[in-house]
């Protein structure tokens, strides 16, 4: 074969390189460059209407301007929304062509965008207040709003900027005259403006001073945008965010229904952004450094989970750990039962399980096995004993357990040897068995009806004359082994437990296709202190809407208290008694606007605690804002708002899970132990590193010593004694004292204290 020297490779290389320049792209990938071409030349046909179409088709297929983009020829750059601008300014429409143009200064400056833009603004008509502008810093904020909502960008800016003159700190409800009050954000809406001017270095600056000192949802939106566009001006980390995963480990093998993972990611480019598992995490402000933290719900089986982080230029990480979840324990096959040469009872069987065995006990005492999935075993059991306890673990935590009946025969020194045994019957309390004809049985260890853990193992045994072949709990598939006839298998599984009553059902089929099931039902009561009657009861208010609400955001209210009900954080009052409360005291909607008399309305409703909200629509974009008021003291408890920045169909639904969630984070449910009592007041093992707050409630009780089941070691009850309901008045970093109203409260969680009782606290 003829070797190519190094020369006419080279040439070769060259060759192959100018047929792939010269060969023209696919037409899809130049359908914006030709709608763009097209727009020039009616630009310069002065056709400004078809150019504007043209333009706008370019901006359809291909958003981003670049001004190294080659067109033909020697000539290049690609500036759709500019060039639009200019069209739309030729064509008078100087609001529009405003706005193409800021969006053209927002991905780069250029000189002619400027100063068209700059044209654009001089010839745009005046926004007035609907009142006398007098000068204060209240007019000239209000007006900065309306040329900010008209995309007069330049003009908001000199007007928020005379308004910090007169005032300079944000806050949420500002006191203009009299009892006139606004929200006040001008340091925010400055850095929005400047944004959109493509002035990215003082957006973030204005952005950051916002956050710093009045943190609202908008401002971090905004932040993001500024700090992405800046990124992109300068020289973006090209390299994807770091994720290191703390826990669980890779490979980790539990028995658990779920598992916390935590761990960091960071970026340059600030990490905007994190899923578990396609959950998006409750992220504002986009940091260089964020820590996660999340609950993962397993499958039996395999788990793979996925954590993916996004930085603010778009470029994306993805991490992954494994986790094995087996809660299915070693089927357990009993082969014989048997008088032994000795004249001692001898047990034969088999273990397999699909990852691998731990220990088996008999009777307490410990057997060897042979295999790591496979063993056989044999036992010898005293004589005399009705029955023979069988313990296999695996090395996931799982028990196959069961108590195997010696038959009467098999009893008594001098008795025949037994080749086989069949399982046919099992009794209320004690497993027996019987000769019967039953060719497919299923017999259930006992288990309590009434439990109050959120997992509950059971063990049941299967019998078939034929053979098994399948074994199902809820329709989900157990190991099985094809036993020899009548040969009796032991299964196991880990029941994961709702509130209330769940029903399980356990089927079997052998070979014949018969079939058999068995109906199991628990019911899992919950302690009183983690019960939804015992959370914060809370009233939401109707909410408030500046100006009409518009069909995106006229059902805030419903999905705001569909997102509450379905978190389950707190007791909500019935939307019917507040109704009837306000029939009762001859009160509209509107008046619940007055804090005072929304505080009395709650009170008469039996809440602890009311929720006002204010919704704020826009043009485009809307602001919800909520606040969590004491009834008794009139605090504030925690406040929160989300930001809606493209009003659509279902917006609002998203945004008010998301409010909900923020108010669950703010005030969460949280658990921790009675220190000590010291100067009336008692001191709890609760702090502000756990999120609590003064004018928090508190359940104090005391947890007695929980009822275990001594067979399956199953918890059945616990008594739970509440003590006194608290407030807490000082909260430090890692403690907090609570003040106990009743006096005979407060003695009896002294006296338990002295007695060196453990006591526990709960945030109501």
């Amino acid at each position: 074969m003829r070797r190519i020297g190094p020369a006419a490779g080279s040439v070769l290389a060259l060759l192959v390189l100018l047929v792939l320049f010269l060969s023209p792209p696919p037409a899809w990938s130049e359908a914006w460059k030709e709608a763009y071409l097209k727009g020039l030349d009616l630009m310069d046909a002065q056709k400004w209407e078809e150019a504007v179409q043209a333009f706008e088709k370019a901006i359809q297929a291909n958003p981003r301007e670049n001004k190294s983009v080659r067109l033909y020829g020697m000539r290049y750059g690609y500036f759709p929304h500019r060039d639009k601008g200019i069209a739309l300014y030729r064509l008078g429409r100087w609001e529009a062509a405003t706005q193409a143009l800021g969006e053209s200064l927002r991905q780069g400056f250029s000189e002619e965008a400027a100063r068209y833009a700059e044209l654009a603004r001089k010839r745009q008509p005046i926004v007035e207040l609907p009142r006398v502008f007098r000068g204060t810093w209240w007019d000239y904020y209000e007006r900065g709003l309306l040329h900010s909502e008209r995309g007069l960008w330049n003009l908001a800016v000199e007007d928020f900027r005379a308004a910090l003159k007169g005032q300079s700190r944000e806050e949420r409800f500002a006191r203009t005259y009299g009892v006139h009050f606004i929200e006040y954000f001008p340091v925010r809406e400055m850095g929005v403006a400047l944004y959109h001017e493509g002035q990215f270095k003082a957006a973030v600056q204005a952005l950051e001073r916002s956050l710093a000192t009045a943190p609202t949802a908008k401002a971090a939106y905004y932040l993001n945008l500024a700090r992405a566009a800046l990124l992109r001006q300068s020289a973006p980390d090209r390299h994807p965010p770091q994720i290191k995963i703390g826990a669980p480990p890779d490979g980790l093998l539990t028995n658990l229904a779920k598992v916390e993972v935590h761990g960091t990611a960071e970026s340059r480019n600030f990490v905007a952004g994190v899923e578990i598992n396609g959950e998006p995490l409750l992220i504002e402000t986009a940091a260089a450094r964020l820590p996660f933290a999340q609950t993962v719900l397993l499958s039996p089986g395999q788990n793979l989970i996925e954590v993916v982080a996004r930085d603010l230029v778009g470029n994306e990480a993805k991490a992954t750990v494994g986790v094995l979840s087996d809660r299915e324990g070693p089927v357990v096959e009993i082969e014989r039962v048997a008088r032994s040469a000795a004249g001692r009872i001898q047990l034969d069987g088999a273990l397999y399980d699909n990852v691998r065995l731990g220990a088996l006990m008999i009777d307490g005492r410990s057997i060897p096995l042979s295999g790591v999935t496979e063993s056989k075993f044999s036992a010898e059991v005293r004589s005399g004993v009705d029955s023979v306890l069988i313990e296999a673990a695996d090395a996931a935590g799982n028990l196959t357990r069961a108590r195997l009946p010696i038959p009467p025969e098999l009893r008594q020194p001098g008795a025949k040897r037994w080749p086989s045994v069949r399982l046919v019957a099992w009794g209320p309390a004690v497993p027996v068995f019987f000769h019967t004809r039953e060719p497919l049985t299923i017999e259930l260890e006992p288990v309590p009806t009434e439990v109050q853990q959120e997992t509950m193992p059971i063990s049941w045994i299967v019998a078939a004359v034929s053979g098994l072949a399948a074994v199902k709990i809820n329709d989900e598939a157990k190991t099985v082994r094809q036993a020899e006839g009548a040969k009796p298998q032991i299964f196991s599984h880990i029941l994961t437990l709702a509130e209330g009553e769940n029903v399980f059902i356990i089927g079997a089929a052998d070979r014949a296709g018969r079939t058999v099931s068995k109906k199991l039902t628990v019911v899992r009561k919950v302690e009183e202190v983690n019960q939804i009657g015992s959370r914060l009861s809370v009233a939401v208010m109707p909410f408030q809407h500046k100006g009409k609400p518009t069909e995106f955001y006229e059902g805030a209210y419903e999905a705001m208290v569909d997102a509450l009900v379905n978190q389950g954080r707190f007791k909500i009052v019935s939307r019917v008694q507040l109704e009837n409360i306000l029939r009762e005291l001859k009160l509209s909607r509107t008046e619940l606007v007055d804090p005072a008399t929304a505080v009395r309305v709650g009170k008469l409703a039996a809440a602890e605690a009311i929720m006002v909200a204010t919704v704020a629509e826009y043009t485009r974009e809307a602001e919800t804002y909520v606040q969590l008021i004491n009834t008794e003291t009139s605090t504030v408890l925690a406040s929160k708002d989300v930001f809606d920045p493209a009003k659509s169909p279902g917006s609002v639904q998203l945004k008010m899970r998301e409010l909900a969630a923020k108010i669950r984070q703010d005030y969460p449910v949280v658990a921790g132990a009675v220190i000590a009592v010291r100067d009336r007041r008692v001191a709890v093992g609760l702090g502000s590193q756990k999120r609590v707050r003064p004018d928090m409630k508190v359940i104090v009780y005391l947890e007695g010593d929980p009822l275990i089941d001594p067979e399956t070691k199953v918890v059945l009850d616990r008594n739970v004694e509440l003590l006194a309901e608290g407030l807490l008045t000082e909260v430090r970093p890692q403690v907090s004292f609570a003040d106990i109203k009743k006096g005979e409260e407060l003695s009896r969680i002294e006296r338990h204290v002295a007695q060196r009782k453990s006591l526990k606290v709960i945030t109501k």
